[in-house]
């Protein structure tokens, strides 16, 4: 039994002008026998997305939702359906959206996958109520059967299956497993200060009500090459699809065979983020790109390209909903920014030490030091600058610098606020980079510390060979890799991330090119009769890649 508690609406019954008083504190949980989900709370808001999911296998006579509205409670019982709650409490009406199907997490990906394979639509899809209701630990995989008698095996590491249809990586089949990875003994990765202070703020921005995203629900976006930025403005910009912005996006490129299990959604975000920056209304500062400035954007000699044929205030604020909804579809792009251009985002204060022009500097440096009562320094307001009041000045200095002469830093940040949870302010700067474009220099022995190796081991000739190559190569070829092999050209570098390994197999085939399967993050290598001919056809093979399609 599989309940999912969507969003809650909270009123106050009666007339009241809304500046009177706050929202009431309102929490909600699913209850089942002795057993409980845990408590969602909702502290003075109006409109909630609650994103609480809970799995039991009770009975539906067993379930019920618990509301607790300051300090009244009410008890629901649950049926199987999907369903609208009306509740009246003493001074509010609470209305609640819920769904409760008699299925578990996995079996409800796999009809979804059966449902997707199925070559006919009017074809049936078999019954698989009983699905993965059993399961077997032996050497470190779990076995588990299937509605039919037969059985599969998966690795707890990596989500590979064998002896079934492959099930692809995704976030519903960790959850899916999380029980039976529980009983599997897992070691302890140790992490540095920087790394946990980063995964800190990582749990608690995922585990915002926000920033949840429906296992039920998608949405499909059919996108050319040619204007990968155009489709998703089209979703953003029509009202009528407001609601299907905080859905898992699925794409489909227009002339491609390949379904998207993930590494099209990928591609999709890392494409649009390129195409973004081309745009004029971003600059490029020392290899990171941040929006012009007011005196870039009135040169007249400055060339002209417009990515997007919408005014300069709708582009900003579009620029943060696009880097809002890259966090929020749990993707990253490959584009870098100025660290201004992430504490514009955050709102964060700048300081002196932000400053990267050495001149003003120096002109800040010698305010400080000395007596400017005879000068004719003014503020904005013309005020003039005197002695007791140049520590504003040099504040004021100081934003025009980092800030104020950046026009669409404002409807940027506005965009962005409203796509993602307020927790995001709480990240630093570098933090916020690496959530969204991960780390700035990919790190091989990362890389290796989290390889799987499938029909070879990592003393076999064609794989010691494969790192020696990576070792060797530049930023770019180990980015060109990584997107070859996982649909993103990012890396968070999470130490024992399990989502962040590389799958190696080796197939005993003499000179065929290497090849990839990026739902899997599967690189596959065959015999090579050296160093050489296996880098040759590794750089041929990564060179080809473009595009997903049924060969």
């Amino acid at each position: 039994m599989l309940v999912e508690v969507d969003k809650v609406s909270i009123q106050r019954r009666g007339y009241r002008p809304f500046w009177m008083g706050s929202q009431p504190l309102f929490s909600v949980k699913v209850k089942c026998n002795q057993t409980e989900s845990p408590v969602v709370s909702v502290n003075n808001r109006r409109n909630c997305r609650i994103g609480l999911v809970f799995e039991t296998n009770a009975s539906e006579d067993q379930l019920a939702l618990v509301l607790t509205l300051n300090n009244e409670i009410v008890n629901i019982p649950l049926v199987l359906d999907t369903f609208v709650i009306p509740v009246l409490f003493k001074n509010y009406k609470v209305t609640i959206f819920v769904r409760v199907i008699d299925r578990p997490y996995f079996s409800l990906y796999e009809m979804n996958s059966l449902q997707m394979s199925l070559t006919d639509p009017s074809d049936l899809v078999p019954n698989i109520q009983s699905f993965s209701t059993y399961y077997s630990t032996k050497n470190g995989l779990i076995k588990r059967y299937l509605y039919d008698g037969n059985s599969y095996k998966v690795n707890p590491k990596t989500f590979e299956v064998t002896d079934y249809f492959p099930i692809l990586q995704n976030p519903i089949i960790a959850e899916a497993h999380r029980y039976t990875l529980s009983l599997l003994k897992v070691g302890i990765t140790k992490s540095s200060k920087e790394d946990e202070a980063f995964l800190r703020n990582l749990r608690r921005l995922r585990s915002s009500p926000k920033m949840f995203i429906s296992i039920f629900f998608h949405i499909s976006l059919e996108a050319s090459r040619e204007s990968i930025l155009h489709s998703l403005y089209r979703l953003y910009a029509n009202p009528c699809y407001k609601k299907d912005l905080y859905k898992r996006i699925t794409v489909k490129f227009v002339g491609e065979m390949g379904e998207d299990h993930g590494a099209l959604r990928k591609e999709f975000f890392e494409l649009a983020g390129n195409e973004i920056v081309q745009d004029s209304r971003f600059s490029l500062v020392k290899g990171l790109f941040d929006l012009a400035t007011s005196s870039e954007l009135a040169d007249e000699a400055r060339p002209k390209k417009y990515v997007l044929d919408v005014t300069d205030t709708q582009f900003y604020s579009f620029v943060g909903f696009f880097i809002g909804h890259v966090i929020f579809q749990q993707v990253q792009i490959s584009v870098r920014f100025t660290k201004r251009f992430y504490m514009a985002l955050l709102k964060k204060e700048s300081t002196y030490n932000d400053i990267t022009d050495e001149t003003l500097k120096n002109s800040i440096d010698w305010i400080k030091n000395n007596s400017v009562s005879t000068m004719d320094f003014v503020f904005k307001s013309n005020k003039l600058v005197n002695n007791s009041n140049k520590n504003e000045f040099i504040k004021e200095l100081i934003y025009e610098e980092t800030f104020g002469k950046f026009p669409g830093y404002s409807s940027m940040a506005q965009g962005f606020a409203k796509a993602v949870s307020d927790v995001i302010f709480s990240f630093e700067p570098h933090h916020l980079e690496r959530l969204l474009s991960g780390v700035a220099q990919i790190s091989v022995s990362h890389l290796k510390s989290l390889a799987v190796y499938r029909d070879c081991t990592a003393n076999t000739e064609e794989v010691v060979n494969f790192w020696r190559i990576l070792e060797s190569s530049n930023e770019q070829f180990k980015r060109d890799l990584l997107r070859f092999v996982t649909g993103s050209s990012s890396l968070q570098n999470i130490p024992g991330s399990v989502s962040e390994c590389i799958i190696i197999t080796q197939i005993k085939i003499q000179g065929s090119l290497p090849t990839a399967n990026t739902c899997f993050r599967r690189l596959v290598l065959y015999k090579y009769s050296s160093y050489s001919e296996l880098k040759n056809k590794l750089e041929r093979s990564i060179k080809e890649n473009g595009g997903f399609h049924f060969i």
